[in-house]
C-alpha cells in the first residue's frame, strides 16, 4: 500500500523510495559510461527528444547496424499514397 501511495505521487523528492527505485539506480549508472549499446529505435527516439533518454556517449554500439538505413527511412521517414491522401 506504501509503495503504491508513492507511485502516485511521481518524481525525485516526492518519493520516497526514490534513491532505492531499481530504475534511478540503472539510469544513474548509465549516465556516467563511456559506452553505449542501443537499439535503432531506441537511438532515434532519443535523437528526436533532444538527447533526453539516453547519457551522453563517447561511443556508440548499435544493435542490429546492419538494417540501420532501412529502420532510419522508417522512423524519419513519411509514407504517402493514393489511400491516405
Amino acid at each position: 500500500m506504501e509503495l503504491e501511495k508513492a507511485l502516485r505521487k511521481r518524481g525525485p523528492g516526492n518519493c520516497e523510495f526514490y534513491d532505492q527505485c531499481f530504475l534511478k539506480t540503472a539510469r544513474d549508472k548509465a549516465a556516467s559510461a563511456k559506452v553505449v549499446i542501443t537499439n535503432h529505435s531506441l537511438l532515434f527516439a532519443n535523437k528526436t527528444s533532444g538527447s533526453s533518454i539516453l547519457p551522453a556517449y563517447d561511443h556508440l554500439i548499435i544493435d542490429e547496424a546492419h538494417h540501420l538505413e532501412e529502420q532510419a527511412t522508417n522512423f524519419f521517414g513519411v509514407t504517402k499514397s493514393n489511400c491516405r491522401i
